[in-house]
Parts: C-alpha cells; structure tokens; sequence
C-alpha cells in the first residue's frame, strides 16, 4: 500500500477513532443529529422532574420530623417543599396536614383550596384534610360535603385515575361510611342514616371490623337513645383498644416481632400508640356520655378522667 493511500485511511479515521472506517459519512451526521434531538428534548424532560424530586425529599424529612415530634422542623421542610414545587396538590395538602397538627386551621384550609383549584378533580386525602378542618371549625356542612367526595371516590375504587394522578389512595369504602357516619354524629344530623353507613361499614369489614367503628356505632346509638347498645358497643371497642395499646406498648419478645415485625420499627410504633391513646380517649369519653345519661354518675366521672389522661380535646382535633 502507498504512503498516500495510508495517508487518506488515516484521515478518514482521525475523525471519529475507533469508528468503523467504512462507516458513510452521512450515518454519522445522522447519530448527531438525533443525539442532539435527544438532548433537547430529554434534559429539559430530566430537569424538569427535579424540583419534583427534591421536594418529595424535603416531603419525606417533614414527616420524619413530625413523627419526631419536632413539628417546627417539620413545617421548615414542608415549607421547603412547596417552595420547590409549588404547583403540586399533593404537596400543598400534607403541608395542609401538617398545618392541622400545629392548629393552624386557616392556613390548612388555604392550602386545601389552593390544591383543588390546581386540580380541580380532587382526591382523597384532600378532602379528608380540609373536612378535619371545617369540623375543627364548627362547619360542619362544609365537612360533610368533602366527606360525601370521599365516598364518591371510595365506591369507585381504590385505583381510579384521573390526569395520571390516583384519587382514592386513602380509604376503602368500607372506612369511608365510617368517616361519614361519624361525621354526621359529630354534626348531629341525619343519625339514623349514619347508622345505615356505619352498619354497612361493620358488615364490609366482617371480622376485621376495627374498634373504632364500634365506637361510631356506640356513639349513635346514644345520639339515637339505645343506651344499651351503645353501652355494649363502648365496652368492646374500649377492651379491644387496651389489650393492642398493651401488645403494642410491652417489651420486644421473639414471639412479638414473629407475629408483627412492625414492632422493631420505633417509628411505627410510636405513631400506633398515639393513635391508640387517641382512639382510647375518644371512647372513653363516649361511655362517660352514655353512663351519665344512664345516671352512673360515678362510673361517667371516671370515665371522663381517663379520656383526658389520653388527651381527650376537640380542639386538638381528638373527639
């Protein structure tokens, strides 16, 4: 081969080394061309979901520190998280979250509706957050109004989308009727249709039946004046909530972390114990109700004792 003939080979391949020599010069203007196309179309893409990225992380360290029981670290993150990305509902509405444990019920409510006009299809735990808050406030026919949302979106089950966002991730429709129907005692309305729901509730939920709808079908009853049924229905749930406060709340055996390996997990269970002792709070003072109306003053006194050593206090949102 002549030295010029070596001479053009090697000029062709200094362009691209390590590139197959017989490769038409046309294909290669044509991979940088789509790589180009590529480029513009997927950076912006990528960088786009950053701001998503990092607010979901600022998400994650506010609840860390919620259930820290730091809650001005907690809305620091928050607040981060939303300054991140402002436009997001599910963001503004656990800021909202956070909003009613600090009882800030304004704030909680801006955030809500902030959230239904970015999107006005709304969801679950949207309407769950801003009915907390108009209960909280005494507006109760504002509560049942997000609460009759919920359960629209509960009986359509639990993977309905919209605009590729899940509507129903926090309620089945069994918690659902329960949710209303204790949100029409809560009003004082409509009670014997908030016995329907919550006899539906107990009959979808079979044998797993929580305590708590015990306690909104004993709290009824007393609305409704069956103070025996409402009694019966009080001493089970109040028994049922001290043992799994108890099984909760004891030393780590084998045995225990075989049966629940949640138990390992300190976060869980402290947060499973303060809902327990609000749980526990809440029914104690609705058997208080009843036994006083049963003119066991003694028993209801001591009852109502025990409701405030759990933290019985509807402004806290526990009632």
């Amino acid at each position: 081969m002549a030295d010029s003939d070596r001479l053009d080979e090697s000029s062709e391949h200094s362009e691209f080394p390590g590139s197959n020599a017989s490769q038409p010069a046309a294909g290669r203007g044509r991979f940088i061309v789509i790589a180009a196309t590529f480029a513009l179309v997927a950076v912006p893409l990528l960088w786009s979901l950053v701001p998503v990225e990092i607010a979901r992380w600022y998400q994650a360290s506010a609840l860390e520190a919620e259930l820290e029981g730091d809650l001005g670290r907690a809305r620091a993150a928050m607040d981060k998280a939303v300054s991140w990305c402002p436009t997001e509902p599910t963001i503004l509405t656990a800021r909202a979250g956070l909003h009613l444990e600090e009882h800030d019920l304004q704030a909680a409510l801006q955030d809500c509706n902030h959230a239904l006009e970015l999107d006005p299809e709304g969801f679950d735990a949207l309407y769950f957050h801003r009915a907390l808050a108009y209960q909280r406030l005494g507006q109760h026919d504002k509560a049942l109004a997000d609460v009759e949302q919920i359960v629209r979106l509960a009986a359509e089950g639990p993977h309905v989308k919209k605009n590729g966002r899940a509507r129903n991730v926090m309620f089945t429709y069994d918690r659902a009727l329960n949710l209303r129907a204790y949100s029409r005692a809560l009003a004082g309305v409509e009670i014997s249709a908030a016995l329907d729901d919550i006899d539906e509730a107990i009959k979808l939920a079979g044998k797993a039946t929580p305590s708590a709808y015990l306690d909104t079908r004993g709290y009824l009853r007393y609305l409704a004046g069956d103070l025996p049924g409402a009694e019966a229905d009080m001493k089970v749930a109040i028994e049922e909530n001290e043992l799994e406060l108890q099984r909760v709340s004891s030393p780590l055996t084998p045995e225990a972390t075989a049966a629940d390996p949640n138990l390992t997990d300190p976060q869980y269970v402290e947060q499973r114990t303060r809902q327990l002792r609000e749980d526990l709070a809440v029914m104690y003072q609705h058997r208080g109700l009843i036994l006083e109306k049963r003119g066991q003053q003694a028993e209801a006194d001591a009852d109502f004792v025990k409701a405030k050593e759990f933290g019985y206090s509807p402004e806290n949102g526990v009632w």
